[in-house]
C-alpha cells in the first residue's frame, strides 16, 4: 500500500493486481462536497430573496446556511433573518424554490 497526497488530502492506494490501480479518495470528514453545496446555495439563494422580497413585500437583512435535521429552512419574523437547510444544495431546484418560499 501507498501513501499519495492531493493538496491537503492524503489518502492510501492500493495496487489490486498487475494491470490495475485502485484510487480511493474519501476526505476525511466530508468538507469538500460540504463547501461545494455550500458555494452552490450561496450563488442561488440572492437571487430567490430578491424575487420573493418583492412578491411579498418584505425585506431579508441577513441570511445563512447551516445543517438541519427536520426543517428546510426557518425565518425569524423579528429579526427578518432567513435560515437555509444545507440539504437543499442536493436537491433539484425547483424543489428547492418550492421549500424556500412556499
Amino acid at each position: 500500500m501507498h501513501k499519495i497526497s492531493v493538496e491537503d488530502i492524503t489518502t492510501d492506494v492500493v495496487r489490486k493486481d498487475i494491470k490495475h490501480l485502485h484510487l480511493v479518495l474519501c476526505p476525511p470528514d466530508g468538507r469538500v462536497m460540504t463547501e461545494w453545496y455550500r458555494e452552490q446555495l450561496k450563488d442561488m439563494i440572492p437571487d430567490l430573496i430578491e424575487k420573493w422580497e418583492r412578491k411579498i413585500g418584505v425585506k431579508v437583512h441577513e441570511w445563512g446556511i447551516k445543517q438541519m435535521k427536520t426543517k428546510w429552512g426557518s425565518c425569524n419574523l423579528t429579526t427578518k433573518r432567513v435560515w437555509v437547510n444545507l440539504e437543499l444544495a442536493k436537491r433539484p431546484p425547483l424543489f428547492q424554490t418550492l421549500c424556500l418560499f412556499t
